[in-house]
């Protein structure tokens, strides 16, 4: 944007700053415009992320009377992705509660030990540091959905799969050309 003044012209100063505040208002509206842009593109691709997410992996069940029955498989985790905004900022909130365990992973079998996600130590998220350390077991049992008459579920944990630190990460590489597309119209 050129704005011109004629130092001659006292009119053409109240025409620059009439300008500067049109041109004010389209910035903070492209800004806001951009703002939301990153906030969809983020919680959609956090939520594409848990939904390809897995669980766990159930490979046997012990029923209450009998033997073994063959797996049940792969459980797919039930998180609502949703965008929650603050007086001064927005954030991408993961709501469930196998949200967690998908982000992080649970269990050696999958993840070794430590934590295989960037932030996993510094959040205190490492593996077989959660409950009853199951995690550090190779293999570990429990009720399906928590009642004892299903029989036992026996599991190896979930693997870290990162959908939020992923969906960060790609998007935050895209910011760039995101703004430049939003400014440039």
């Amino acid at each position: 944007m050129i704005i011109t003044i004629d130092p001659l012209n006292p009119s053409s100063y109240a025409n620059a700053a009439r300008e500067l505040r049109i041109y004010a208002k389209e910035i903070e509206r492209k800004t806001e415009f951009l703002h939301q842009l990153i906030l969809l593109k983020l919680s959609q691709d956090v939520d594409n992320g848990f939904r390809s997410a897995v669980y766990d992996d159930i490979f046997k069940v012990k029923a209450k009377k009998g033997g073994d029955t063959p797996a049940m498989g792969y459980r797919t985790p039930q998180v609502e992705v949703r965008i929650s905004h603050g007086r001064d900022f927005s954030v991408i909130i993961a709501e469930g509660k196998e949200a967690i365990f998908v982000e992080f992973g649970a269990g050696v079998y999958h993840n070794g030990s430590g934590s295989p996600h960037p932030k996993g130590a510094t959040f205190g998220w490492t593996i077989g540091s959660y409950g009853k350390h199951n995690g550090l077991k190779q293999e570990w049992a429990f009720f399906p959905e928590g009642d004892r008459s299903n029989g036992t579920a026996f599991t190896h944990g979930t693997p870290a799969q990162m959908p939020m630190y992923s969906a960060l990460e790609r998007v935050v590489a895209e910011i760039e050309t995101m703004a430049k597309e939003v400014f440039r119209t």
